[in-house]
C-alpha cells in the first residue's frame, strides 16, 4: 500500500541542499520567461553523445547458452528510425535482451519477432538515440535590481518550476 505523508496526499518532496519543500504540483508553469536583453545573463549547454546508440544488435540465448542473433531481412541490427543520420557513422550497441529460447513464451519460432520488437523498443521507449543535454541558465531576477524593487514578489522562481528561455540572438 501507500505509506508516508507524501504518498498519502499525492505530494512530491523536493530537496535543495538543506531546504525541503513538499509540493502538490512539481513543475508549475508561472509564465516566467528568461530572455536576451531582459534578464538572461548567460547560457551553458552541454551535450553528451557518448551513450548514444543509433544501431542496436539485439541478442538472445539459445537452449545451450549460445547467442541467437537477430536476422532482420539479412541484417543483424535495427537502426534508429529518427536519429540514425544525425551522426557520421553508426553508434552500435550489442543489446542483451535477456530473452532465452525455451523460457517463458520465447520459442525458436518466435525469437526473431521478439528480438526485432526488443530492438525497436530500445529506441521508442528507452530513447537511447538521444543525447543527454544539460543546461545551466544564469539570469537576473528583475526584482533584485533597484529599478524594479517594487516587483520583487512577481518574478519568483522555485525549484522545478517550468521556465521558458528565449534566445533572440540565435532565434530559438
Amino acid at each position: 500500500g501507500r505509506k508516508g505523508l507524501c504518498a498519502k496526499f499525492g505530494l512530491s518532496l523536493i530537496r535543495n541542499n538543506w531546504d525541503c519543500y513538499v509540493l502538490k504540483e512539481v513543475g508549475f508553469n508561472r509564465g516566467f520567461v528568461v530572455e536576451n536583453g531582459k534578464n538572461l545573463l548567460g547560457v551553458e549547454r552541454k551535450e553528451d553523445i557518448d551513450p548514444v546508440v543509433t544501431r542496436c544488435c539485439p541478442i538472445a540465448k539459445d537452449e545451450k547458452g549460445g547467442i541467437a542473433w537477430l536476422n532482420n531481412n539479412g541484417t543483424k541490427w535495427v537502426d534508429s528510425p529518427n536519429h540514425f543520420n544525425d551522426y557520421s557513422y553508426p553508434r552500435v550497441e550489442i543489446y542483451d535482451t535477456k530473452l532465452q529460447i525455451g523460457k517463458g513464451d520465447v520459442t525458436a519460432r518466435n525469437v526473431q519477432e521478439k528480438l526485432l520488437a526488443a530492438g525497436q523498443k530500445r529506441f521508442s521507449d528507452d530513447n537511447v538515440d538521444l543525447p543527454a543535454v544539460e543546461m545551466r541558465i544564469e539570469f537576473l531576477s528583475l526584482g533584485d535590481t533597484e529599478e524594479y524593487a517594487q516587483y520583487r514578489g512577481l518574478d519568483k522562481v522555485y525549484l522545478y518550476d517550468i521556465i521558458s528561455i528565449k534566445d533572440t540572438i540565435r532565434g530559438r
